[in-house]
């Protein structure tokens, strides 16, 4: 069995982070003019571009600006760090 901070994720010894990829903001305050755009939904994943994460919502239709969530920069530390394991 790997140890928490082994990498070997082809091994089948180490499960995969998705947060990254499906997110929920019903737990996201909006405390500020700058999250004024975040919709209560869950999102999931579409395209990486830059250091971006795109996301879809499964209700909301219109186009959501995600940036601002308190845990954004974190979403993309990890979402880098999947790639990283995957790519092994």
């Amino acid at each position: 069995m790997a140890h928490q901070g082994d990498r070997n994720f082809h091994a089948g010894e180490e499960y995969l982070n998705l947060v990254p990829l499906v997110i929920d903001t019903n737990s996201e305050v909006i405390d500020d003019k700058e999250k004024f755009d975040i919709k209560k939904d869950i999102f999931m994943y579409t395209k990486f571009r830059g250091d971006q994460i795109m996301y879809i919502g499964t209700e909301v239709t219109e186009k959501c600006d995600l940036r601002s969530l308190h845990n954004y920069a974190n979403l993309v530390s990890q979402f880098k760090d999947m790639l990283t394991t995957i790519a092994g």
